[in-house]
């Protein structure tokens, strides 16, 4: 009996420290980026514990190996401990075991992972799951989707205390006004950024913004002679890169003219849904980037933004764009240190990541709406020629009074919206209520709004393309302030006003000119369908044939 109890002894021992482990270490916290690198380091120092023990006792090897043994049984046990305390806590201790959700999402964050992987339209699995479960979902051992229509205000408003949540560090050490977490910090980085996007500037870029634009005109005009098709998928994301370019840099990419994406562009599609999927498990995206192999592309995508960075530091005769206003920042401190500098080039980057992609993504789904609703483009046409009657090629301030051209926009951020999985905030250590339901603290919060935007509670008629529910039937509009697709509160975009001259200006730009039509129906459904889920969606080719409307010629 004596020698049963002596030999658990050591056993429970070890149970008992994995199962404090978590209960006192790490239950408490954030571990996703100290985590991953004391994994990283206790292994290399056990290889290399291993091979100085080979070396050191080679004449008693059968001593070390026992020993070696004996502390992989101990750590075996530690770990048994720590799986089952994490495992009794996530089924009926963790704060948010009573919400509903699948099985699988309460243990491990790596099941909605796979369930994403499998699932490439991964926002309508969630949006099934609240159809199954109610506006509250567990889709996570310490993950809430929630679609209430009072979560927007809860969560992303001015008056919330929700922050960013880990995901947003994923580029530390260099960090961008988008990646700070640091309300206070971002408040001040903030301010350069709205001085950058205020209407006096904008005017500024828009000449750089309507060369672009009319090089796009231009290839569409030569492929509606030929009566080639035209992938606008491909041809709205070089668009896009190229103003982008002239906006941050004052410098063409040139991929319009070279009718080639850049690939940069490459890179930023590629890691679109693997960032997506991995978006809950911050740990495993820190765990590839410390493999150089893994890491290149990143380590490109930084190297590309300050590349054009110093090119454009060359060239100070250049007219001021987003990139000036940030170096004028900068120039300013005091001191210039290196993690200044950093988030300098982080700025950069997110100026092309940011600022590209998901204008893109807007414009292609403006497109296929009006593809799939051709009377609705024969109006906004109408809607053109009058404005034009009188004042000929409309300029900006005219497009924006335009009741349809606006209606059918919004619809477009509605129905076809870039960020349809939402964007992961944590709610504070107190805890926030949405519709009456308490949310306990530290967890993470999404607002699935594909979901939302497709919600009866929101939106009569909610799947239909009603571009008039914005302006002559406003009563199909139930929450209006739902209709958040550039986020609100001091986390909003800041590019809003740019993002919407670009996509006014290159809408208006082709369909005053041309008709669009798909190349056949089964195109248009196999467009839809190609749509896949990533921190953007993930488009695939929008085959277009382009046809002159008649008494209409490129302008330049």
């Amino acid at each position: 009996m004596l020698g049963a109890v002596s030999s658990l002894s050591p056993t429970l021992l070890d149970v008992v420290a994995g199962v404090s482990l978590h209960l006192f270490v790490l239950r408490h916290g954030e571990w996703d980026f100290t985590l991953p690198v004391l994994v990283v380091n206790c292994i290399g120092a056990s290889i290399l514990a291993v091979t100085a023990g080979v070396l050191l006792l080679y004449s008693q090897l059968d001593i070390f190996w026992a020993w070696l043994s004996e502390i992989g049984v101990h750590v075996t046990k530690i770990t048994a401990g720590l799986c089952m305390s994490i495992f009794i806590y996530r089924w009926r201790f963790h704060r948010l075991h009573k919400f509903p959700g699948p099985l699988g999402s309460r243990f491990w964050t790596a099941y909605i992972m796979w369930k994403s992987a499998k699932s490439k339209n991964a926002f309508e699995m969630v949006a099934d799951y609240h159809r199954q479960y109610g506006d509250f979902v567990r889709i996570g051992p310490a993950e809430l989707s929630i679609c209430h229509p009072d979560a927007i205000d809860a969560i992303h408003s001015s008056k919330s205390s929700c922050i960013k949540s880990p995901w947003y560090d994923i580029l530390q050490p260099h960090r961008s006004v988008f990646g700070t977490r640091d309300r206070a910090e971002h408040q001040r980085r903030r301010r350069i950024w709205d001085h950058a996007f205020r209407p006096a500037a904008l005017k500024e870029y828009e000449p750089s913004m309507r060369t672009c634009v009319d090089q796009l005109v231009e290839k569409v005009s030569v492929n509606a002679a030929s009566g080639n098709p035209v992938n606008m998928t491909k041809w709205f994301g070089c668009l896009m890169f190229d103003i982008i370019g002239e906006l941050s840099f004052a410098e063409s990419f040139g991929t319009l003219v070279e009718e080639k994406p850049h690939y940069m562009m490459d890179y930023l599609h590629q890691s679109n849904v693997s960032t997506g999927i991995m978006i809950r498990a911050v740990w495993i995206i820190m765990v590839f980037r410390s493999i150089p192999i893994l890491n290149r592309g990143l380590q490109q995508f930084l190297e590309f933004s300050e590349t054009a960075m110093e090119k454009r530091l060359k060239r100070n005769d250049e007219p001021r764009d987003i990139f000036a206003w940030l170096w004028s920042e900068f120039s300013t401190k005091s001191t210039q240190s290196l993690q200044a500098r950093r988030n300098l080039i982080a700025d950069a980057s997110l100026s092309v990541f940011a600022g590209s992609d998901t204008v893109a993504i807007t414009m292609t789904g403006i497109l296929y709406y009006m593809m799939a609703y051709p009377d609705y483009q024969k109006q906004l046409q109408g809607e053109f020629d009058q404005a034009e009657e009188s004042s000929g090629m409309l300029e900006m301030q005219d497009l924006a009074k335009l009741p349809l051209f606006n209606g059918i926009i919004n619809e477009g951020l509605r129905l076809h919206y870039a960020g349809p999985s939402g964007f992961p905030r944590i709610t504070p250590p107190e805890g926030i209520k949405v519709g009456g339901t308490f949310i306990p603290g530290n967890v993470n919060v999404k607002v699935p709004f594909y979901t939302v935007f497709r919600d009866e509670r929101n939106f009569r008629n909610p799947d239909e393309f009603i571009p008039e529910r914005w302006f002559s039937h406003r009563d199909l509009v139930r929450r209006p302030e739902v209709f958040a697709p550039f986020l609100m509160g001091p986390y909003n975009c800041v590019g809003k006003h740019a993002a919407l001259m670009q996509i006014r200006c290159t809408i208006y730009s082709i369909f005053r000119q041309f008709e669009a039509q798909p190349t056949s129906q089964d195109e248009l459904q196999k467009y839809w369908n190609a749509r896949s889920d990533g921190f953007s969606m993930g488009i695939g080719p929008l085959p277009t044939i382009f046809k002159e409307r008649p008494g209409r010629e490129v302008k330049n």
